[in-house]
Formats: structure tokens, sequence, C-alpha cells
């Protein structure tokens, strides 16, 4: 049999580098600076966990890989270049398929067994269950995991402890697990969750120093003022996540509210709850929200809960909204509670197919509900910009309660105009990329409406009998407060 054909002339990046390579933890997260190695650490470490495979009677040592990145595009720019020089892409011991984006390799080695291994590449952005039904996997790369969603990288660890399996069908690989590498993630994200807040049995996480510190990873492949040098003009958010490696906000494109301020409008300490009427702002679809918002007799308002739901449809918003309502805001009666959705929601609901969302919405919650009095996205977002700017004795005219995780992480960074990049340049999109924070922050939009802000943009004549849109809106709240005897601070 011919000798291994494979240069293995591998030197690990750094200290942190040779101990991820050293454990059999079942799940290894290899996090750092940008370009401290990781993604070339995971090509070797593909290669060694095949080399160290158990091998069969017919001295095959068989692994089964998928490897998962977020675009197909990113594959090819990023993992494609490196795994081609370690696994060669057409020779005589691999097969490549670039349709289907598999490749199968057999690699004799000097102790006359083979490795035997077939890797499925397979994009995480459109992935879904199909994608990976009949995989039969011993492995999972999931390369840039802080990109990649937890349902993708979950369906791809449900196939992994599958294969090889001896002529009896019994499972038999000396090891199976995933390998993960990233930049840091996001305080909120699975991944910190999961690795260093719960610390699951068997994940281990595996941290690099900043790509400034005297022990920085992978320094011998970039100039010696790189992380110098990839600071300049950069935040201290950017910063502290691409250059140092720790944990926090990130975004890739323009804030749609630079007017928040964290240290001004979030509160370090729980809000207490007072006795005006309770707003709630609620949007819908198959990820429905809600922000339970109050203002007080100087007309600062307090953003007090947040829910946001996932896969879900009206009558679980609504059980939602009661769970919350009886655990926090026990003290007030349906009375002084009212709900204001987004305009959509006049629609019918997928429920009966006459009544509408918020009408859905007010029987199973007992609640008045009503629609937001505009979905101009302009109109919306000066009702934000207004309260984010305004100072009441010398105090912000807006606070967030800690509850508010979700609120906080799109204004900090995750509700963006995401950079659009053409032949012609950089431009940002009109509207806010659509994620799993975007919804929260359209919930207190339709509050902060529905609590006066930008009533001055809603001026202006009507098509039903010429009154203005604001004198609609006030004749609905006028009845509404007149049916619970409210008292308005308006």
């Amino acid at each position: 049999m011919q000798p291994f054909p494979l240069n293995l002339n591998y030197e690990p990046a750094g200290p942190v580098i040779n101990e991820f390579h050293g454990t059999d933890a079942r799940v290894r997260c290899l996090q750092g600076p940008l370009g401290s190695g990781k993604t070339t650490a995971c090509v070797w470490e593909v290669l060694f966990r095949s080399m160290m495979q158990e091998p069969n009677k017919d001295r095959l040592r068989q692994t089964c890989w998928i490897v998962l990145k977020n675009t197909y595009k990113q594959m090819w720019r990023v993992v494609m270049p490196l795994w081609f020089k370690v696994f060669p892409r057409e020779c005589e011991f691999t097969e490549f398929n670039q349709q289907y984006m598999w490749h199968k390799i057999k690699i004799p080695l000097p102790d006359n067994t083979v490795i035997d291994m077939v890797v499925y590449f397979i994009s995480a952005d459109k992935a879904n269950e199909e994608d990976f039904k009949g995989i039969n996997a011993t492995a999972v790369w999931a390369c840039e995991g802080s990109d990649i969603s937890p349902g993708a990288i979950n369906a791809a660890f449900s196939r992994w402890g599958r294969y090889p399996q001896d002529d009896k069908g019994n499972f038999f690989a000396s090891w199976h697990g995933g390998i993960i590498d990233t930049n840091p993630p996001d305080t909120d994200d699975w991944l910190y969750k999961v690795f260093d807040e719960n610390r699951a049995n068997g994940y281990l996480m595996f941290k690099q120093p900043s790509g400034l510190s005297p022990n920085a990873e992978n320094m011998r492949s970039k100039s010696p003022t790189y992380y110098q040098e990839l600071g300049i003009g950069k935040s201290k958010a950017w910063i502290d996540i691409f250059v140092h490696g720790k944990e926090g906000f990130a975004m890739d494109g323009k804030l749609v509210f630079p007017e928040y301020m964290d240290d001004l409008h979030y509160s370090r300490t729980p809000l207490l709850v007072g006795r005006s009427r309770l707003v709630i702002g609620v949007d819908f679809g198959l990820t429905p929200s809600a922000i339970f918002l109050q203002q007080d007799a100087v007309s600062r308002i307090y953003a007090l809960d947040e829910i946001c739901l996932w896969e879900s449809g009206v009558t679980r918003l609504a059980d939602a909204i009661k769970r919350k309502l009886s655990e926090r805001f026990h003290d007030f009666s349906n009375r002084d509670i009212i709900i204001v959705g987004d305009p959509a929601g006049n629609q019918r609901s997928q429920i009966d197919g006459i009544s509408t969302t918020l009408q859905v919405l007010q029987a199973y919650t007992g609640i008045t509900t009503i629609a937001a009095p505009t979905n101009s996205v302009d109109t919306r977002f000066e009702a934000v910009r207004l309260v984010l700017n305004k100072l009441i004795d010398a105090k912000p005219a807006f606070i967030i309660d800690p509850s508010c995780k979700m609120l906080r992480k799109g204004f900090n960074g995750k509700y963006i105009l995401r950079t659009l990049r053409g032949p012609t340049g950089e431009k940002y999109a009109e509207e806010p990329a659509d994620n799993e924070y975007t919804h929260i922050q359209d919930c207190l939009q339709y509050g902060l409406l529905q609590l006066g802000q930008a009533r001055e943009l809603l001026q202006g004549p009507s098509k039903l009998g010429g009154q203005s849109n604001d004198f609609a809106w006030d004749q609905t709240n006028q009845r509404l407060a007149k049916e619970a005897d409210w008292r308005y601070s308006w």
C-alpha cells in the first residue's frame, strides 16, 4: 500500500490551540480574536480525529463529517481554501463533488490502515431538517458558530453518533461529537449560555488570548502590528470582540437609533412598577413579542418587561401575557391595561378565519386591544427618537429595565440598517434587518405611539369624514377611557 500522501508538518499556532487538540470532550469550542488560527486548527482536527478512529476488521478508519458554515459563499471563501491545503481536491485518494458539496477521502496510512472519510459541506442559512436527513455522521464541525442559528447546529448535532457501524449494525466509533470555532458571541447568544453560563456536561470552551497580548496566538502568520492597525477607526465594542476576544455586542450596519445611550437609558437595577396605566405593545407573526410600558406623572416612560416567543401564534402570546401579568403586574386589573398592536393585526386570524388577530388577542386576554394608529416606519422611528432625545428634570425620558434583554440588545447593535455592498460602493438598507430583535422594537414603537409620541406626525386630513388620523385616534382612546374609567395624563 502506498505511503501517506499528505504533508503532516503541522504545528499548533499556540498553547490554547494545542490544548484544544488534546482533549476528547464531546463538544469543544475554540474562541478567539480575528486571525487567531481557529479555522485552520479545526481543519487539522478533522484529520487528526479521522486518523485516531478505531479501524474496522477491514482496517478502515471510517468517519462521516458534517461541516456547517453560514452560507456557501462564506464556505468557499473561508473553509474550502484551507480544506484543500490539507485534503487535495482531486487526486488518487480523493473525490470531490462540487454540485452536492461532498468530499470522499481514502488515504492509506503507514500502519496499513486507511482513512475512509466522507464529508458533507452544508450551508446553514438555507438548511432545514430535510438537508440532514439520511446523513449518519460521526461528528460535526460548525465553522464560525456564532453566525449559525442554534436550530441548524442542533439539527446537525442530532446526526452524530450514528457512524460507523459493524456488520451487526452496532455503533463502534472511538470518538464522536462536535467542534466549533468562533469569534466571541454575544452574552445572550446560545453559545455563551451553553459554554459559559450553564457549562453543559461534556462541553468545553477554549479561549485564546487577546491579539494585543504577549501570548497572542498565530502571530507568525501576520504583521507584528496587525491587531494595532485592525482597531483603527473601530468602536470599543468591535475591538473588544475582534481584537481582544471578549464577549459583547457587534453589528454589521448602521444603528437605527444612535440616539440610544446605554449608560443613560438602561437601568442597572430593576424598575419599580407604578400605579399608572399599563400599555402593552405587541407584534404578531410566527415570532410574536410584547413589551410592557408605563408613563409616570411627569411623562417619563419606562420599559418594564418584555416577551419574545419563537414559532408561536396569537394564542400562545395571549397565554404569555397573562402569565407575565400574574407574575409581575398582579395588582393591575384588566381595566388598568391596554394592548396596542401592529395594524396588520386587523387582518383575519388563522384561528377561525373570521376574527381579526387583535380580536382574538382581546378574547383570550380579556384586555382591550386596539391597533396602533399607523404602521408608517418614519412615524414609528420618530416616536422612539423623540423620547430618546428628551430629558425630564435632567433625567432621561425613557428608561429600560434589566429584564428587557432583547430590547437592549437591539438598541446596542442588533437593530440595524444592514450594509449593502454593490459595484458602486456601500449603502444602507432602507428598513431594519428582519431578525429576532426586530419584533420587540416594533412593539416598543406601537406602544410609544399609544403613549402620545410623534402625535404631530399623525395629524392630517383623514379619508373618513375629513377628520385627522390624530382626531380619530383620540376618539378611540376617549371611548376606551370611558369604558374603563381611566384617567389620561395627555
